[in-house]
């Protein structure tokens, strides 16, 4: 029973009041300022995903013109390699230019009068 009025039961009390009082000063400032910047914060965050999430949809803008801006590069790609292609064989063309291709630049022939169809005359004949 000696052991027991030893504890110093009112300097715990008094400890644990004082204890109390300062989680109640805690809790206070968490309600009263923290919990609101939080919910703002999240109602931010809410509202920049639901922003990405419209962009990044299948059938947005940005997806569409993504996918023509990728082909356009893979276009591109091709026609360089196309072109260093055709330096790797004709380096003399940085130089002196393309040389013509004559089955590409080659003017359109034009029909001769025996290859007119019938009943229709030609430029220089006449009727």
């Amino acid at each position: 029973m000696d052991k027991i009025h030893r504890i110093p039961f009112d300097s715990i009390g008094k400890h644990l009041d004082d204890s109390l009082a300062n989680l109640d000063s805690t809790l206070k400032q968490v309600n009263g300022q923290v919990l609101p910047q939080v919910s703002e914060t999240l109602k931010g965050a809410q509202g920049t995903l639901g922003s990405a999430n419209h962009m990044l949809a299948g059938d947005s803008p940005l997806q569409q013109n993504l996918g023509a801006t990728l082909q356009e590069l893979q276009r591109m790609a091709r026609s360089l390699r196309v072109l260093t292609d055709y330096l790797g064989v004709h380096p003399e063309a940085l130089i002196r230019g393309r040389h013509a291709d004559p089955a590409v630049h080659a003017p359109a022939a034009e029909p001769t009068p025996s290859a007119a169809p019938k009943g229709t005359a030609s430029k220089g004949s006449k009727p």
